[in-house]
């Protein structure tokens, strides 16, 4: 099955896919009623199996942010959908900036 696909996910493709979803995270920020002011930095990790999927994903670090925020971030990147690649699955931490 797919013998031309990558072994895993280059950070180009990663940042790339997130890049095309940050509206979404965009729209998660604005859930808040005070946003803090300037930008800031939560930091994630999630699971991509192999077919592209999110399986899991979690918030490492969300200050400045709510929990409303933090569950909507959650959810917006279990919603996306990576390029499939060979290996069962792949880690990968990503700070997400906000503002």
């Amino acid at each position: 099955a797919g013998s031309g696909l990558p072994g895993k996910l280059g950070a180009t493709a990663v940042r790339g896919t997130l890049k095309k979803r940050h509206g979404v995270f965009r729209a998660c920020y604005k859930k808040m009623e005070k946003p803090t002011p300037g930008s800031v930095l939560v930091k994630t990790t999630f699971v991509i199996k192999g077919s592209g999927v999110v399986s899991k994903a979690q918030i490492l670090s969300g200050a400045g942010t709510n929990a409303a925020v933090q569950t909507c971030l959650v959810k917006a990147l279990k919603g996306t959908r990576f390029p499939r690649f060979k290996d069962p699955q792949m880690t990968v931490n990503y700070p997400i900036s906000l503002r």
